[in-house]
């Protein structure tokens, strides 16, 4: 179900690691794209995750933005380990508080 949402996360990694400037633009685009999926609108993915999967919709959302804020700043790998190491942070802490 959240296959479009990591195709375009994919997509503005590889398309950022290109240096033209097109390419760039490119990267903006699948950005925006990611982040309107994740959004928890009716409609969108982000509403189905949430209503399925809050912890899983944590995890997605932390991951999601953090990706698309640390590949402005940092390079593509380690955007993705530090994200990912955020959303993990995010869903632990989710979980600690849901269940303590």
């Amino acid at each position: 179900a959240s296959a479009p949402l990591f195709i375009h996360i994919l997509l503005a990694i590889i398309s950022r690691a290109i240096p033209l400037g097109i390419f760039y633009d490119f990267s903006l685009i699948n950005y925006i794209i990611a982040i309107s999926y994740i959004l928890p609108l009716p409609g969108l993915l982000g509403a189905t995750i949430l209503l399925e999967s809050p912890p899983l919709y944590i995890f997605t959302a932390v991951f999601v933005f953090a990706t698309a804020i640390m590949l402005k700043t940092i390079g593509s790998f380690a955007a993705l380990i530090l994200a990912f190491i955020f959303a993990l942070s995010a869903f632990f802490l989710f979980m600690w508080r849901k269940y303590s």
